[in-house]
């Protein structure tokens, strides 16, 4: 599966940690490549720290066991991801993201930063929590449907009021490239920044 993948952060925002690593990884024939992804945004005081210990993570394990057990890494994975959110010099941070990999993908979070499934249902575009707000770290595992759209989000970047603001500029129309999907993601990081709402980090996440 192909991603295409963007992020946005508003300047001057100092404990917000953005988080984007993509990996294609190559079948034993060499012919084929699956994407990996890594999305994340930690906010807090902890951030950064939390932010480079994920990246060292995804390098030094998840890609291992992604090249070697293909479907089945997930579920390993996920304990790991698990102990390492659960560890007490993070308790006053807070994360959201995703791993993707095939059609797999692995949720995982706690705090106040959010997941958000964009997609059409009876032929009307939506957005939908699929990570609310929890005080104890989990990871659940899902399916990415073609064409899925995933934002991992800072709370103030999708307050209740300006879903269709976030429908309007990523849950509509065709996103063709990582360029067309920063474009999209700026516009609407710009209006949440020329607000001086806070924090405005974010990553989509768009597979087809």
């Amino acid at each position: 599966m192909k991603f295409y993948t963007a992020y946005y952060r508003q300047k001057g925002e100092k404990e917000v940690s953005l988080l984007l690593q993509q990996v294609r990884l190559k079948d034993r024939g060499g012919r084929r490549e699956e994407s990996v992804v890594l999305a994340a945004v930690s906010t807090g005081e902890t951030a950064p720290d939390l932010g480079k210990e994920l990246k060292d993570w995804f390098h030094s394990c998840a890609l291992i066991q992604c090249r070697k057990k293909k479907r089945r890494a997930l579920g390993g994975l996920a304990r790991e991801l698990t102990a390492i959110l659960g560890r007490k010099e993070y308790v006053k941070a807070g994360v959201a993201g995703i791993l993707c990999f095939e059609e797999r993908c692995l949720l995982f979070g706690f705090g106040s930063p959010r997941i958000y499934l964009l997609r059409e249902r009876f032929l009307r575009p939506s957005v939908e929590s699929v990570l609310k707000q929890k005080q104890e770290p989990f990871c659940r595992e899902g399916v990415l449907e073609p064409g899925a759209r995933i934002l991992v989000a800072t709370e103030s970047f999708c307050r209740e009021d300006r879903k269709e603001q976030i429908i309007s500029c990523l849950g509509s129309g065709q996103i063709a490239g990582d360029r067309q999907a920063s474009r999209r993601l700026e516009e609407l990081g710009m209006h949440v920044q020329e607000k001086q709402e806070g924090r405005a980090a974010v990553f989509l996440v768009s597979g087809s």
